[in-house]
């Protein structure tokens, strides 16, 4: 309710102020309007992000896997209508869970506490590759969680063991099996590309959010990749990994920022 009356009384602003005016100060006046009617409409399109349920991005889960095309998963997805931030990650929290799983954990930088804020679309930054072979996922996973791209091989395979055990991505993969699917995406020998099914299973093995920043020309959106999916209605309060997957091949990059 107070919504619309604020936006009533603005409008009605818009509407009488000209009216007003001196005329003998008609041009100083009309640049004082214009600045007035901006600035309302700052304001209500401020209030409409935080008073309404939309996100300010569209934001997205991966539901089932309906098909493998190039030996890649084809996914059904639900958009996740409630708020979602830009709440990096500490890396510090992980010391525990890699000295659980023997990864090599290397003194984090000072952690950096910042506010969360709502998430839109992100700065892009595309020179934060840090390579562009068949294991791009799996190295900048290694730097997020653990400092060091040492323990690449080892997340990849705690990935595909995931995938193989895990009662929740069996669901997704119910109609062309986890057993289907490892035998064209599990190799320990050689790189393979990650997949939207692999951070699935990172979210589940290291008990991390991801964000997923998927680009193109005209629009944008994330997939969010959670263990409590889909029993999730707030985010405001989780620490997440925010990455992106190059526009043509399956490359991964940080993203660091999001505009405000």
């Amino acid at each position: 309710m107070w919504l619309k009356i604020f936006r009533f009384f603005c409008v009605l602003l818009l509407i009488i102020l000209p009216k007003v005016l001196s005329s003998s100060s008609q041009n100083e006046n009309e640049e004082n309007s214009n600045n007035e009617s901006i600035n309302c409409l700052d304001i209500i399109n401020k209030i409409n992000i935080f008073a309404s349920k939309e996100p300010a991005s569209k934001v997205v889960y991966i539901q089932n896997c309906t098909k493998m095309i190039d030996n890649t998963c084809c996914f059904e997805t639900k958009q996740l209508k409630f708020h979602h931030y830009f709440h990096p990650f500490d890396n510090s929290s992980f010391i525990n869970k890699a000295n659980e799983l023997k990864l090599t954990f290397k003194k984090p930088k000072a952690p950096v506490n910042l506010k969360p804020k709502i998430l839109k679309k992100a700065v892009q930054t595309e020179h934060n590759l840090l390579n562009n072979d068949t294991n791009s996922m799996f190295v900048l996973l290694s730097v997020l969680l653990t400092n060091s791209e040492k323990n690449y091989i080892a997340i990849r395979n705690y990935i595909y063991e995931e995938i193989a055990r895990n009662e929740k991505i069996k669901n997704v993969l119910k109609a062309i099996t986890p057993e289907n699917y490892l035998k064209v995406r599990d190799t320990r020998d050689k790189g393979i590309f990650g997949t939207q099914l692999e951070l699935l299973a990172a979210s589940h093995v290291f008990d991390v959010c991801i964000y997923l920043y998927m680009h193109g020309e005209i629009n944008h959106y994330w997939v969010l990749f959670d263990k409590e999916l889909p029993n999730i209605d707030n985010m405001e309060n989780k620490k997440c990994l925010y990455i992106a997957q190059t526009f043509t091949k399956y490359y991964y990059y940080h993203i660091k920022d999001v505009l405000s």
